[in-house]
């Protein structure tokens, strides 16, 4: 699967991305940021980050970011568009990659090999779980409730739709699986819209246009 991502970054086949900012994010952010009183230098992750603009805009906001991709031209760019000025310093961590600077640390690698000693108060997925097969998801939650500190945010976009065949992503992810893998976060906001088209990105596998859904879960205990 790794070798596939790497594979579509190298060949610019990357029909999900979001070059420009996510103005649903930025309006959600600051309502979270009040409501669970996420201060400056809280820290934030972006799994499967890409060259994500969120990466950007959670760093202005004073947070501490961390981003992690398995492919090294997602990150590369995403150093040099988005961190035009910042001077990373590079090592080795474990299996990954990293590369840091002061509030930014941006880890090349798997996300199963993800090693962090700080647990995050805020987690943005727009893209990660729904790029994940479902014999891997509940690994996948497992570990992002792991890294969630106590009373911490998690944002999850993805996407439900009837397919043809569940042969790549973005898949379709439905609401009562999202619920089920996160069972130990609860749940404070929930909302969804049915897309007019299907997207580029789902045409090979999608029937329908998809249900768009945003969940926002908090870790209580």
């Amino acid at each position: 699967m790794n070798d596939d991502w790497i594979a579509r970054w190298n060949e610019g086949a990357t029909g999900w991305r979001y070059p420009e900012a996510d103005q649903e994010l930025e309006s959600d952010f600051q309502r979270l940021r009040q409501t669970f009183q996420l201060p400056g230098g809280a820290e934030a992750f972006v799994p499967l980050c890409g060259d994500s603009w969120a990466v950007r805009y959670l760093y202005d906001q004073s947070l501490s970011v961390t981003g992690l991709d398995v492919a090294p031209r997602a990150l590369e760019l995403l150093r040099t568009c988005r961190f035009p000025e910042v001077q990373f310093e590079r090592r080795r961590e474990g299996a990954c990659e990293v590369y840091s600077a002061p509030r930014v640390r941006l880890i090349e690698g798997d996300i199963f090999a993800l090693e962090t000693a700080c647990p995050f108060h805020f987690i943005y997925d727009r893209a990660a779980l729904v790029a994940l097969p479902p014999s891997i998801r509940q690994q996948y939650a497992s570990l992002l409730v792991a890294q969630l500190a106590r009373n911490g945010v998690l944002y999850l976009v993805s996407y439900e739709y009837e397919a043809t065949e569940q042969t790549s992503a973005p898949y379709s992810v439905p609401r009562l699986e999202s619920l089920r893998l996160f069972a130990q976060l609860e749940e404070v906001d929930y909302r969804a819209e049915q897309l007019p088209v299907i997207p580029e990105s789902m045409r090979m596998q999608a029937k329908t246009p998809p249900l768009r859904s945003v969940s926002i879960f908090c870790k209580r205990a």
